[in-house]
């Protein structure tokens, strides 16, 4: 029930007129731009800005590398695979 809900509270934010949905799961939305600050908090339960990013590469859920806006570096995301070997070039080729 838990992740039936999650799932339900995160549509809305999917079709934001605007502001295109990358990716997203149960507990996390990868959106074009920034939530509004009024929806932003530290409080439980609501949303958090966790990162900004500059480029990326989303091939589907779990599998997916970007570079962080504040410090340049590479994050890589490779679910049933070691991640650290996950570069750009295999992911543009996986499109």
């Amino acid at each position: 029930m838990i992740a039936s809900y999650a799932r339900a509270s995160i549509n809305p934010f999917k079709n934001l007129q605007g502001n295109e949905a990358i990716a997203s799961n149960i507990y996390s939305l990868i959106l074009k731009d920034p939530l509004p600050d009024e929806i932003i908090s530290n409080k439980l339960g609501d949303w958090k800005l966790e990162q900004r990013f500059v480029n990326g590469i989303f091939v589907r859920p779990k599998l997916y590398c970007y570079t962080d806006a504040e410090n340049n570096e590479f994050f890589r995301k490779a679910s049933g695979s070691a991640s650290r070997h996950i570069n750009w070039v295999m992911l543009i080729i996986l499109i």
